[in-house]
């Protein structure tokens, strides 16, 4: 059951949620003014993505994440750390491109100008796989990524089965993204 107490200028806080597939908890302390230090941990356990489904535009969001996070700082500038994994991770733009539910990890940070990305990563059954790190600002300069990327090219073949084309062989990307995000 949630909690909360409050005493000497902050808010102590505990709570989960379980059932239907759903775990997760959070513990921690909110400061009650500007003066003081927030530290809040999350663990999620098998969280749907399609409960965030909704939320992210009806994107047939498939799987499910663990994992933790944390959040410290001041209220007023507040920066998370995460470390999350994920199984059957899917969305339906890449289940009609014939790619199977993928295994994901992400490592990273946020604040309030940007998030960066430690170290992630998603690999198929099919053989896609993929690994990006860097910083990527909400807004503005600083955008700093470095992709890696191998597929077969057979995945690609379920999209051409209508020509009678058929490729074999393996593609590779290594590359970095640099510049700006204009909203």
């Amino acid at each position: 059951a949630p909690r909360a107490m409050a005493s000497s200028g902050v808010m102590s806080v505990a709570g989960g949620l379980r059932g239907s597939g759903i775990q997760a908890g959070l513990a921690g302390v909110v400061p009650l003014d500007d003066s003081g230090a927030l530290d809040v941990g999350v663990d999620l356990d098998a969280l749907p993505l399609a409960l965030l489904d909704r939320i992210a535009g009806q994107l047939g969001l498939r799987g499910r994440i663990s994992g933790t996070g944390r959040v410290t700082g001041q209220l007023a500038d507040p920066t998370a750390a995460f470390d999350l994994t994920g199984q059957g991770v899917s969305l339906t733009a890449i289940e009609d491109l014939g790619i199977r539910p993928l295994t994901v990890a992400l490592r990273g940070r946020a604040n309030a100008d940007q998030l960066q990305v430690i170290s992630g990563r998603a690999n198929s059954p099919g053989g896609l796989r993929v690994q990006i790190a860097g910083r990527m600002p909400y807004s503005g300069p600083g955008l700093d990524l470095e992709v890696n990327a191998s597929s077969p090219l057979s995945l690609i073949n379920q999209s051409l089965a209508e020509t009678a084309t058929q490729l074999g062989g393996q593609a590779t990307l290594a590359t970095g993204v640099s510049g700006s995000l204009t909203a």
